[in-house]
């Protein structure tokens, strides 16, 4: 053989090996990237698994509440915002029940106790004179315009693509569409809100914070000292407590509640469900309990 055709091979050779080695290191990254897919579905599937498990917990949660609601036998559970935990198949649960009679209803509360849950989020006295008179315009159903108020025109001479609604508040967050009203204001009070109790007062009983700081004359160490007594007495029919503001007050509970759910799955992985409930007055036979006003999930809660 020639020393031509000798050298032709050995580059031949040396393209093969070159080839077989780019082949070799292709082969090794698409392994590799194969790999890291089966480990990223697997790790996803893990995931879906986990938070499909604590969702359902979740939803059990609200069960149990109700169950502890109107089942005196099962250690019925105070409906004050205060958390409990519940250990359900593994799966860590707080929950929280709140008596709507223990919140502001929107279209009953006066203009004092509106005007008193405006000034706890912050709001100025200029501020809380328009947005008092503009959600009693909203929610009144005739067209005549309070002095500090909202109707049609108010609303769209601002850029509004709405006027006023002239009819109760369907929802809570209804209100965020009023006139004047600033993100901020609506995102501090809304907790305190509801569009369920249907009465004008609040229970102290079952108020959270909040609100009882919404009651006029009210300073915040007598409405922590009031909570703490609240909290001592730990019993399911806590005593009607007096804040001297009796006008404002009411007796009134059991209509609808607010349940807030946290699922923990053992290995961290959060579902969170925040639902209205409305508990049948008569129970008759082959009709639900309760049945659901509002439901959200991953929703924010009453004790985050």
């Amino acid at each position: 053989m020639s020393p031509y055709s000798t050298n032709l091979v050995c580059r031949q050779k040396g393209i093969a090996l070159v080839l077989t080695l780019w082949v070799l290191v292709l082969l090794g990254v698409i392994a590799g990237s194969y790999i890291r897919i089966i480990r990223t579905d697997t790790a996803l599937t893990g995931y879906w698994l986990a938070a499909a498990k604590a969702r359902w917990a979740a939803y059990s949660g609200v069960q149990l509440a109700v169950i502890k609601l109107i089942e005196p036998g099962n250690g019925v559970w105070i409906a004050d915002g205060r958390v409990q935990e519940v250990d359900y198949a593994g799966i860590k649960l707080r929950i929280a029940i709140q008596d709507e009679a223990g919140k502001i209803d929107l279209n009953q509360a006066s203009a004092d106790l509106l005007d008193g849950i405006l000034l706890v989020a912050g709001a100025s006295q200029s501020e809380r004179l328009v947005l008092v008179d503009a959600i009693q315009d909203w929610r009144d159903t005739d067209h005549h315009r309070r002095l500090n108020g909202a109707e049609d025109n108010d609303y769209l001479s601002e850029g509004y693509a709405y006027g006023s609604r002239d009819n109760a508040f369907s929802s809570v967050e209804e209100l965020a569409l009023i006139y004047a009203m600033k993100p901020e204001i609506f995102q501090e009070i809304e907790s305190a809100l509801t569009v369920f109790s249907g009465v004008s007062g609040v229970n102290p009983d079952v108020a959270g914070k909040k609100v009882l700081l919404a009651l006029p004359g009210m300073h915040i160490s007598q409405v922590d000292n009031y909570l703490e007594r609240r909290k001592s007495l730990d019993s399911a029919d806590v005593a009607f407590l007096s804040l001297g503001v009796d006008e404002l007050l009411t007796t009134a509970r059991g209509g609808a509640y607010s349940v807030h759910v946290e699922a923990i799955e053992p290995g961290g992985v959060k579902q969170k469900v925040a639902a209205v409930i409305k508990l049948e007055r008569r129970r008759r036979p082959g009709r639900a309990a309760f049945s659901i006003l509002t439901w959200k999930e991953s929703a924010k809660l009453m004790f985050e």
